[in-house]
């Protein structure tokens, strides 16, 4: 279920190869869009560089992911990095030619832009108080990162006909803004059973929409098998 270093070894030399065919003119801008949205990198209005979004699941960092970011945004993002309110990280003025060097130094930390952007399962955002919230039933962390290393490969991402945006809460305040989400889960323990509550359906934009609620408590072991029987729902509808 966590992907293999050799998947994303593979997938990232794929990504390599076709981004080698754009900087060659072997593939025109309109072809290479979804290719480069697929890794989270954005044209810029002034369509002469790239902003990169970097994906930071339940927004958790380690003191040496910390760094290899730094190094990063001193390198390719003239020292200033963006967080947004998915809890990824934006650098802007990238240059294509240092994308896959970026990438792989991510990698080397445990970072994946893999999903930060196109039609996919976009970064699983949780609660930045999770593990230290006073009344939580329990720490949602594990699971937010279950979430996203289960729809990263997953084929379904593939195909997806839009966004697709993951919240896990776990402390009374919702500081993950659950009903905005197309999959909001909350916490809850049930006759001695760590579970959630689910909620599906929301979402900001055009037409906003509050999610609405699906089932009042799921076992955490089921966690998986719910959401993607959501996405599946999203996909084929």
């Amino acid at each position: 279920m966590v992907p293999t270093e050799a998947q994303h070894r593979a997938a990232l030399a794929g990504h390599a190869a076709r981004t080698t065919r754009f900087v060659e003119g072997a593939l025109l801008p309109d072809e290479w869009r979804p290719i480069r949205l697929s890794y989270g990198l954005y044209y810029q209005l002034d369509h002469t560089s790239y902003m990169q979004r970097i994906k930071v699941p339940g927004g958790l960092l380690s003191a040496d992911q910390m760094d290899a970011l730094a190094d990063i945004t001193d390198r390719y993002g003239r020292g200033v990095s963006h967080v947004t309110t998915r809890q990824d990280l934006q650098i802007h003025w990238v240059p294509v030619d240092g994308i896959i060097d970026m990438y792989e130094r991510l990698l080397a930390v445990g970072i994946s832009t893999r999903g930060a952007c196109a039609d996919s399962v976009r970064n699983v955002t949780g609660c930045p108080y999770a593990g230290t919230a006073p009344g939580e039933p329990f720490d949602v962390m594990p699971y937010a990162i279950a979430i996203h290393d289960y729809f990263l490969f997953n084929p379904l991402n593939l195909t997806l006909p839009r966004k697709f945006k993951i919240a896990v809460e776990g402390c009374e305040h919702d500081c993950a803004q659950g009903p905005i989400n197309d999959i909001g889960l909350y916490a809850k323990v049930k006759d001695g059973v760590h579970g959630f509550s689910v909620f599906a359906g929301g979402g900001l934009g055009a037409q906003p929409f509050l999610a609405r609620p699906v089932r009042d408590f799921i076992p955490a072991d089921d966690l998986l098998v719910w959401c993607e029987a959501i996405v599946r729902i999203q996909h084929r509808y």
